[in-house]
């Protein structure tokens, strides 16, 4: 097993000699024909990619070394993360994952590094741009920007499409977004005969009011799409056995939406039914078409991935398992019979039946039961217990779950429903939903604010959405303020604003921020924000202690 400190400041610091490269030049109004079988959002969005401006330098910072080893321990703010290959390392020159296929040099472990567990947290993302000036391809101001207009025009490189260059005065300030919450922009078409109109209510970032960031024109037809930008912290790509195996896959559910009945596809690559989990919003049908057309946004490729490059792909990812291993005061995470670590997760089934239909209590994710007589004054012992405390709120600390649109108002379920964290966070090991289609609405983004959620956030667009006649939301009415519509900008349907998909557990003290908006700074943010949200009566005591189970998994 090698140890690697890939997170931490000395490495970054090691790491800090940056060769600058000019972007490539490529002719203007380059041709490029979105690949067959895209989904519908996708060729006005990777439109409005070639037309944002290009890094006008990219600084090589590294850190991703020669070889991902089959095992490999990663320093982070609590202890270790553990990163396990069953298969064997990976070289990572001979894997397109680690390759630059695009035009403003990101590859995909720009945003998705092992010792983020396959994401990438706001320490690294700060220091990064000190190390780089902003030009390390995770600033490309496609997406790493607030707005691409904002970055300073000699920061940038023309756009593919329109020849386009930033106009903005500081690059501190056009990358606020990432360098304090660590997300980055999400820019989707307005959904074609949607149920509710979209209104701008405020623009911080000024991409959803300037018109050439606010809509593309079909050069064929020269139809104007409304495209809205939001911002995302990037989804995790480890682990993912669990997100695309789901209750249905495994034909304990037929394969219907647990909501409208409606059917859902079959994965051609796995011959799994889709599980609709794999993005915040629900909207890539599998991790192939993912690659792709991440490569192609994020990356601004004008030609797709080749079926091979994405092949090695989606096998790393799939490949991987990623899990907290060692913490700094409770120890080994699989000492004295304990299940930490990625390898005891790498064995666990994904989406058992027991995870849903069982009486509360049931444990869910619980790696930690061989600690429950653990007893002892030592500071080790003492942070065992905790942990194990923390597990067993986590999982059978009852409390009311009420008004959540795409839980509460699914069929089976019902509203009010008394269960735990572990009901929503059913799936056996990862603490994802096993449930296909999951995606919950519990008011990140700020809509939700009359069930006790937070008001949206004033550093990000604030938007009116205004369903029409004979149109609701589930639980909010039919004027809605929020920060990201969510599902609703894919489906079209005020049933779905806000709704956005479970995300797995794993790794959590290697990745601050939380919640897709990055709203959470801490773990404890976030248990303040689920027990306000639910009114469950936290004691400090409990908060402590499921702080502490969270950054052990």
């Amino acid at each position: 097993m090698r140890v690697s400190a890939q997170n931490s400041a000395l490495q970054l610091t090691a790491l800090a000699m940056v060769l600058l490269l000019p972007v490539s030049s490529h002719s203007q109004q380059a041709a490029a024909t979105p690949p067959a079988n895209s989904p519908s959002w996708f060729p006005s969005t990777w439109r409005a990619a070639l037309s944002s401006p290009l890094p006008a330098i990219v600084g090589a910072l590294g850190g991703i070394g020669p070889v991902i080893p089959e095992n490999e321990l990663t320093l982070d703010p609590t202890g270790f993360l553990g990163t396990y290959q069953p298969s064997g390392p990976t070289v990572t020159a001979k894997n397109a994952f680690f390759q630059s296929l695009g035009t403003n040099g990101r590859t995909c472990a720009t945003c998705h590094q092992p010792g983020s567990a396959m994401g990438i947290s706001t320490n690294q993302i700060k220091l990064t741009y000190l190390l780089t000036g902003g030009t390390d391809p995770l600033f490309a101001p496609v997406d790493g920007a607030n707005c691409p207009n904002q970055v300073p025009a000699a920061n940038t490189g023309p756009s593919l499409y329109g020849g386009r260059r930033g106009t903005g005065a500081s690059m501190a300030a056009a990358h606020s977004l990432v360098l304090n919450r660590g997300v980055f922009r999400i820019f989707l078409p307005a959904p074609s005969n949607s149920e509710f109109t979209i209104s701008v209510v405020s623009d911080p970032t000024t991409c959803n009011t300037t018109p050439a960031y606010n809509s593309v024109v079909d050069p064929t037809t020269g139809a104007v799409t409304q495209i809205v930008s939001v911002f995302r912290r990037p989804r995790i790509s480890t682990n993912l056995s669990f997100v695309t195996n789901t209750l249905v896959s495994q034909g304990v559910l037929p394969p219907l939406d647990p909501i409208t009945g409606a059917a859902i596809p079959t994965d051609p690559y796995t011959g799994l039914v889709e599980s609709g989990n794999i993005m915040w919003d629900g909207r890539e049908p599998t991790l192939q078409s993912q690659a792709i057309d991440a490569t192609l946004n994020h990356s601004q490729a004008l030609t797709p991935p080749t079926a091979a490059q994405v092949a090695q792909m989606v096998q790393f990812e799939t490949g991987l398992y990623s899990a907290q291993s060692q913490d700094f005061l409770a120890g080994n995470l699989s000492a004295n019979g304990a299940l930490g670590g990625p390898a005891n997760l790498s064995i666990i089934p994904p989406a058992q039946q027991v995870s849903l239909f069982s009486a509360l209590g049931f444990p869910r994710i619980a790696p930690y039961d061989a600690w429950a007589s653990v007893t002892g004054s030592s500071s080790v012992a003492k942070q065992q217990e905790s942990i194990y405390r923390g597990q067993q709120i986590f999982n059978s600390r009852p409390f009311t779950i009420s008004n959540v649109s795409g839980f509460n108002n699914i069929p089976a379920l019902s509203n009010p429903l008394v269960s735990s964290c572990g009901q929503c966070h059913n799936q056996i090991g990862v603490g994802n939903d096993s449930f296909a289609n999951a995606q919950h609405d519990i008011g990140v983004g700020g809509q939700d604010r009359a069930l006790g959620g937070p008001a949206p956030s004033t550093d990000l667009p604030i938007f009116k959405l205004t369903c029409t006649a004979g149109h609701s939301t589930v639980y909010n009415g039919s004027v809605i303020l929020t920060n990201d519509p969510a599902l609703a900008l894919i489906t079209g349907k005020c049933a779905d604003i806000g709704r956005s998909t479970m995300p797995q557990l794993r790794g959590l003290a290697s990745r601050a921020p939380y919640f897709r908006d990055g709203s959470a700074k801490t773990l404890l943010d976030v248990v303040n924000f689920y027990n306000q949200r639910f009114n469950i009566g936290f004691s400090a005591q409990d908060k402590v202690d499921l702080v502490n189970f969270l950054n052990t998994l």
